[in-house]
């Protein structure tokens, strides 16, 4: 419960939870007290009060939850190869490398299923294709693909 109240008045919950109860109670009490103040009457202010309380009270308990939530998500690293122990900062931690493509053969029997190749076994990375460079089969002079006229 400590915890709770430790990080319900770090500045940043306050100021944000502030700012939600002031424009949500301002809302609330014009819909509920609108019709009281222009008629002259004095509004009822323990309703105008509670207007504001419970706004706060929710975004504060709302943005607890959501960082002593993402601060058990952070005290649950992996092991890290830069730190050889669990890494508080989650900065070196270690990303996952990626499944290799897979892609089902047509033509072998079964179901068979076969990694893609890399792009190091295809010829390293893909370049841009040259715009201006003239196409296999495609006129020199014209610059147009005989296929396409």
């Amino acid at each position: 419960m400590q915890k709770f109240f430790t990080v319900a008045l770090q500045r940043s919950i306050v100021t944000n939870a502030v700012r939600i109860s002031l424009f949500v109670g301002t809302v609330l009490n014009l819909i509920n007290q609108g019709g009281t103040v222009l008629s002259g009457d004095n509004p009822s202010w323990p309703h105008v009060v509670l207007n504001y309380v419970i706004p706060y009270c929710v975004a504060t308990y709302s943005a607890v939850r959501n960082e002593m939530k993402h601060e058990r998500g952070r005290a649950r690293l992996a092991p890290c190869t830069t730190c050889d122990t669990e890494c508080p900062s989650g900065l070196h931690t270690q990303t996952p490398e990626p499944a290799p493509l897979r892609y089902s053969d047509p033509f072998a029997e079964g179901d068979a299923v076969r990694e893609a190749p890399s792009q190091s076994a295809v010829g390293g990375s893909m370049a841009p294709l040259d715009p201006d460079a003239p196409r296999k089969g495609g006129s020199q002079e014209s610059g147009r693909d005989p296929q396409m006229s």
